[in-house]
Formats: structure tokens, sequence, C-alpha cells
């Protein structure tokens, strides 16, 4: 939004043009008849009643004068009437010829990354605005074609990249069993690494591009979700003095639990690992109005512009100090799987330094845990 004072609509300004059109027709024929009337050679006219054969006495015509005033008096109502009907005509005309684009705009707004088959149907004749939906609708091919072939594109590489990572992985595990040189064990050991590293990305993309699919929903109880992310990052926590306050409401979300697993383990690993050394996480799910998670951890002062960057994928803003254990789509795929459940994502930075990350769910997938 602009801040604009809002303009007339297309269809007021076309009903203005019409009417102010008809109008002035209107008005050009009788000011022509009157101005014909006016320099017309006097007559012998005869003298009675308007109109003729009335017995009351409306309008007494007596010379050209009389004419003129009574011709003022009868075409100037008539032109009103004329107007307003043309007004209205024009109103419903323009209402019909603006309908596909009132299509088109409706078909824009239901549109996004995982609602790309929506097309514009207008009927009628082969005109300019018809030309404007066929084009959108080649758009739409374009886009939608684009989106299909990214989408499968890194399913396909993720999971196929996925069997060698796990060859690797498992050659590395045995020869790291054997004994080596010093230097080659570092290097087994950070080659180990680097694979765990790759499998996780990998296994990121994969979720990204499982995100735009159905979702098979079920109950999930978020405070058990929050626990078990908890318990992976455990070792984190206490190498780190990490100090953690937890406030949980128990209630379920409606869901496909492994994405929002995937989600709430993204938001605690990234609370800590953003985070700075004896830091403090506070982790809260609340069922008032809306069920909201939400994962606010100390760190570094940013600001909001770069907050509202941290969704993009491989978007990190500390790569300096980075310890190698975040690869940038963390929250990337938190906002996938938001997206995907209806669910909000905001990121807030926080007055003292660090982020506040909130996830509110639609209002029907707030209930009570089920024991």
């Amino acid at each position: 939004m602009t801040g604009q004072p809002r303009r007339l609509t297309i269809r007021l300004r076309l009903t203005l043009t019409y009417t102010a059109l008809i109008l002035l027709t209107g008005g050009a024929m009788l000011a022509t008849v009157f101005a014909v009337l006016a320099i017309v050679p006097g007559y012998a006219f005869t003298a009675g009643p308007f109109p003729y054969g009335t017995t009351h006495d409306l309008y007494t015509i007596n010379g050209r004068d009389d004419v003129l005033r009574l011709f003022l008096i009868v075409s100037l109502p008539a032109l009103v009437v004329i107007g307003g009907i043309g007004g209205i005509v024009s109103w419903f005309v323009a209402g019909r010829l603006l309908q596909p684009l009132r299509q088109i705009a409706a078909t824009a707004e239901r549109l996004d990354d995982r609602n790309l088959d929506a097309r514009i149907a207008v009927d009628g004749p082969h005109d300019e605005i018809r030309d404007v939906a066929d084009t959108v609708n080649a758009m739409l091919d374009r886009l939608e074609a684009s989106f299909t072939s990214r989408s499968r594109f890194t399913a396909n590489a993720s999971h196929e990249l996925r069997t060698p990572l796990a060859s690797m992985k498992t050659m590395l595990q045995v020869a790291l069993r054997t004994e080596h040189p010093p230097e080659t064990a570092r290097t087994l050991d950070r080659l180990h690494t680097t694979v765990d590293q790759m499998t996780s990305i990998t296994a990121a993309l994969l979720e990204l591009a499982r995100g735009d699919s159905d979702l098979a929903a079920r109950p999930v109880a978020l405070r058990n979700e929050v626990a078990s992310a908890l318990h992976t990052v455990d070792a984190e926590l206490v190498a780190r003095r990490l100090r953690v306050t937890v406030r949980l409401d128990d209630v379920v979300v409606t869901g496909e639990p492994v994405l929002l697993r995937q989600l709430v383990v993204n938001l605690v690993r990234n609370a800590v690992v953003h985070n700075v050394p004896g830091g403090a996480i506070d982790i809260a799910v609340t069922a008032q109005p809306r069920v909201r998670l939400t994962v606010a951890n100390d760190g570094r002062a940013i600001t909001s512009a770069e907050a509202a960057t941290l969704t993009e994928p491989f978007r990190r803003l500390d790569r300096a100090r980075s310890d190698g254990s975040g690869f940038g789509l963390g929250l990337a795929l938190v906002q996938k799987v938001a997206t995907a459940h209806g669910a909000t994502l905001e990121l807030t930075p926080r007055d003292g330094g660090g982020l506040l990350v909130a996830v509110t769910f639609g209002a029907g997938d707030q209930r009570n845990a089920v024991d």
C-alpha cells in the first residue's frame, strides 16, 4: 500500500463517462433545436392551451417566445430522465465488460506456490480483455511448470544423494574403527563430520520439496515435540551452558507429524546454534486465542530488515563465526512447513539481542490434548 487516496473504480468512471456523453449529446441536440427555433422568423400562432384539446389552461401559446419556453420546460426533464436511464444502463454494461478483470483479480488472489493450477475462464468475444486473460493463463502455465520442475528436481536430487552419502558414512565409520596415524585419523573424522553435514542439508532440501505436497494430517501434541527436540540438543545445551525456560499448554494441532516435528526441532536448534555462551532460551506453547509456539533466544542484535531475510534458503547472518552446524535452511524449512499447515511465521528482533520466533496456527487447529 502506498498510502495514496483511493480513486474511483473503473466501473464508476466508465459509468460517469458514458452518462456524461449521453447528456452532452442530448444537450447538444436540444441546443441545436432551440437555436433553430430561435432564429426562425415569426409565425402567426394560434393562441390556445397546451396540450391541444385540453379544457385546462396549462400553458397558453401566444407566440414564438411561448414556444421556446415550452420547449425548455419539456426538454430539460426529458434530458434528465434520458441521462438517468443512460447511467443505469452504463453501470450494468460497464460491470459486464469488467467481469473478466474481476475474475483475473480473484484468480490472482488465490494463487501461491502450492496453488498454481487455477486458471481464468473468460467467456464472450475475443477482445482485448480476453487477450489479457489468455496472456495471464499462459504465464501461469509457465510458472506452474517452473515450480513443478524445481520441486521435482530438488526432491529427486536429494533422494538420489541420500544413498551414496549413507554409503560414505558407513565406510568412514569402518575406517575410524581402525588404527591410523593421528593426521589420517583427524582427516577421517573431518570427512565424517562433512558427510553428516551433507546428509543434513540433503534431508532439509528433501523436506523443502515435500512441503508442497498434500499432508497426511493427524493430531500432534506440541509439548511432546518440544520435549523431544530439547532432548536431541541436550549435549549442546550443557556444552554452551544455555538456560532453558519452558511454558507449555497441553494442546494439540492437526498436521503432518514428521513435518511438524521438523519445524519444532529446527526452531529449537536455531535457538541453540545462534545463541551466546551462557545465554537463555525461552520456549512457550499457548492455547489462547490460538495455538502459538514461540521460541526466543539470546544472541547478537539484528535489525528488522535482517530478520525478514532469515527465511530465505541458505541465508545466514553470521557466517564469519559459524561453526559449520547450520546451512541457512532451518528457518526456510520452518516457513515452508508453517505455510503448508496454514500457520503464520513471525520473526521479531529482541531489544537486548537475539530473536523471537512465533508460529501461530489457524483457529481450527486448536483443541485440548487427549490423555
